[in-house]
């Protein structure tokens, strides 16, 4: 999309790896259509609530990984806003919300932020190929470990993804990873979290085909399995 427009406003973009847990936060939107009734954005205040929240969505398999959640308000026609820091940098672009279980649309405090740092990886790819490639896929969900997780698996750190879910016949399972697996390394890199691993797709021109060589523990062991990427299923 291409808007012919002229004197615009704009704000800078900070990293968000810089952000810290309880540190304050503005969101600003568009909330219900309200520019319908006056012109200026809406804002509200919250802060940030956690880092590097990951999740699938089961309707679709879309993946979002190292999200930002917040508890300032982010309601319908917020999607696509900033999410800015104190110094009023965007650390963020605002994307969904959870809702309670009667249906509403509205938001109860817990909402999610793509991080800067993502962000910006897609306008560079746009920028030097006119494209993004996000269709790579690799069919499984992961978390951050926790002690009483690794203990039970006899886990002696908490420096590593704990692999929760195989989709049948994706990538990971057709490499031989199972859930409760815990990924150590990828191609020699170390993979400590959640935010490393996203770190590491940001960081690698990765593409449909590729091949990655992920270190797991599993039952007392270590061991090499290779994930050959393969395009994301319909959406």
């Amino acid at each position: 999309m291409k808007v012919d427009a002229y004197d615009l406003s704009w704000i800078s973009i900070t990293d968000d790896r810089d952000l810290l847990v309880g540190e304050w936060v503005i969101s600003i939107g568009n909330p219900f259509g309200l520019f319908k009734v006056n012109d200026q954005p809406s804002v509200s205040v919250g802060v940030v609530s956690a880092l590097g929240r990951s999740f699938r969505r089961q309707a679709d398999g879309r993946e979002y990984l190292d999200m930002i959640q917040t508890d300032a308000a982010i309601n319908p026609g917020n999607s696509g806003g900033p999410l800015i820091n104190s110094l009023g940098k965007a650390v963020g672009v605002n994307t969904f919300i959870f809702t309670s279980d009667e249906g509403s649309t509205g938001s109860i405090g817990i909402g999610f932020a793509i991080p800067s740092a993502t962000v910006l990886r897609v306008v560079d790819n746009l920028r030097l190929r006119a494209e993004f490639n996000d269709k790579i896929w690799t069919g499984m969900a992961v978390n951050n470990l926790n002690w009483p997780v690794a203990r039970s698996l006899n886990y002696p750190s908490l420096n590593g993804v704990l692999v929760t879910n195989v989709i049948p016949d994706g990538p990971a399972e057709v490499a031989g990873m199972q859930p409760g697996d815990i990924m150590m390394a990828i191609n020699g890199v170390r993979i400590n979290s959640i935010r490393s691993l996203s770190q590491y797709f940001d960081n690698h021109d990765l593409r449909v085909g590729d091949v990655l060589d992920f270190e797991i523990y599993r039952g007392d062991d270590s061991m090499i399995v290779h994930m050959r990427l393969v395009e994301a299923p319909p959406r």
